[in-house]
């Protein structure tokens, strides 16, 4: 990496000059067998000519990647933004959680819009949805006198996605109960409680919906 002193003052002025990085070819010197080292063609510049607050500074142990097919031509330009250190709003937390809803409440077993009432040669699963949910999170679902009767794992993070274009992402925000228990029963109207806690942050709901004929 070398700086081109831009204002040719004779120093690096960080704001007002580049740095170039390149890669250096091994020019072997025939007269004594050794070799010497030149500018191999320039990789990219560097410069902060854009940067209106220090914290977008680099900081010590800051690391930078960049990884390409091609090499640059004149009219590519590469632009790191290093964001300060945020903090987690408890408050912003609690009132997504408050967000959460059982879809739909209450849920009518008899409903001529499912498809394996009106026809029983389909076999749509029943199910209800919690929307709102956090993209990794734990779903215990209790009767009214505290008895489990299902628990649901939530992984809807990036990192779960098995492809690019998997809904599966903390805006998908959903997850789906089959109405049915751990055992695998098809569970009885009544009153239902549910529990849901984030992963991530700890927070909690707590809330209740209705199965009904």
């Amino acid at each position: 990496m070398i700086v081109y002193d831009l204002n040719a003052n004779g120093e690096y002025d960080i704001f007002e000059d580049y740095v170039y990085a390149a890669h250096m070819a091994e020019i072997l010197n025939t007269r004594d067998s050794t070799y010497n080292y030149a500018w191999g063609g320039t990789v990219l510049a560097i410069d902060y000519f854009d940067v209106k607050d220090e914290r977008e500074m680099p900081k010590p142990g800051d690391v930078y990647r960049l990884k390409f097919h091609r090499p640059f031509d004149s009219d590519d330009t590469l632009r790191f933004t290093v964001l300060p250190e945020t903090k987690t709003d408890k408050n912003l937390l609690e009132e997504e959680m408050d967000k959460i809803k059982v879809v739909p409440n209450p849920y009518v077993v008899t409903n001529l819009f499912e498809e394996n009432v009106t026809n029983w040669d389909k076999n749509q699963r029943r199910q209800i949805m919690f929307t709102h949910v956090p993209a990794r999170c734990e779903i215990k679902i209790f009767t009214i006198s505290g008895i489990l009767v299902d628990e649901i794992k939530v992984e809807n993070s990036i990192e779960a996605r098995e492809n690019l274009w998997d809904l599966n992402s903390p805006g998908n925000g959903t997850a789906f109960w089959d109405l049915k228990s751990r055992e695998g029963l098809e569970v009885a109207p009544g009153y239902y409680i549910y529990h849901i806690k984030s992963l991530d942050s700890g927070k909690e709901k707590i809330g209740k919906f209705a199965i009904i004929k």
